[in-house]
């Protein structure tokens, strides 16, 4: 047996990489993001959750790339049906708008919650590793 496969590995403990110390609280994250925008947001804590080596990086940005390509399908669909409605397409703009807000709302607090899981775990480990010289 060799010694790695001996090692006790918890299931969402993050792989830091090179990346690691610029990973930020994806707290702070969210409540930037809600002064940005989402969009900025969403991409923050994509790049959040590679930097930190979370398990569910990849998931993440599947999910990202999946609800994208079915908001776009949607609204353009949506936009479709609603020039071929009697009524003008200007009367629906600030619900178009309202849930193109929503939609990042919701994509960017899923992000937000699923590094949150996450978060805890690589800040103990980074503290473990700094060792006591760096308050630890």
């Amino acid at each position: 047996m060799r010694g790695d496969d001996l090692v006790y590995r918890i299931a969402d403990e993050p792989r830091p990489g090179r990346l690691s110390r610029l990973v930020l609280n994806p707290f702070i994250i969210f409540l930037l993001s809600m002064l940005l925008t989402f969009v900025v947001g969403c991409v923050w804590l994509l790049f959040n959750a590679f930097a930190m080596g979370s398990p569910y990086a990849k998931r993440n940005l599947f999910v990202v790339i999946g609800s994208v390509v079915v908001f776009v399908i949607a609204y353009f669909g949506g936009i479709a049906v609603l020039s071929a409605s009697a009524l003008p397409i200007e009367t629906f703009a600030p619900y178009l708008r309202l849930a193109f807000t929503v939609f990042w709302i919701v994509l960017c607090y899923y992000l937000f919650m699923s590094q949150m899981k996450v978060y805890p775990i690589f800040q103990y480990y980074r503290q473990r590793n700094a060792g006591p010289a760096a308050g630890g």
